[in-house]
């Protein structure tokens, strides 16, 4: 379902990550979501100077299928949580539900 899932296994397959992923059915869609975190390492030190707290990279690939029209993307996070793509997918499902709460 996700174009992306064989390539980003083998890039992955090489660098310390933690993987997880979630399926959501309802409202007329099924939506897969795959997030990868990685954790920064010490020769990341010139870049983490700007991000007093930056420990860990996220990516995550989700793939929409609405009425059989199939979308997917790839978004990125920096993040200050350690390396833990359960913990990081799930604080960004929250706060995409709490900006379509309260943003509209």
């Amino acid at each position: 379902m996700i174009f992306l899932r064989q390539p980003l296994k083998k890039i992955f397959a090489a660098v310390e990550h933690s993987r997880t992923e979630d399926n959501d059915y309802g409202h007329g869609q099924i939506e897969l979501r795959i997030c990868y975190s990685v954790p920064l390492r010490d020769y990341l030190k010139n870049f983490r100077k700007d991000w007093v707290d930056l420990k860990s990279l996220a990516c995550i690939i989700s793939s929409r299928d609405i009425n059989n029209v199939v979308t997917q993307e790839a978004r990125y996070y920096v993040s200050s949580p350690e390396a833990n793509a359960s913990k990081i997918s799930h604080a960004i499902r929250v706060i995409g539900m709490l900006k379509i709460r309260y943003i509209g």
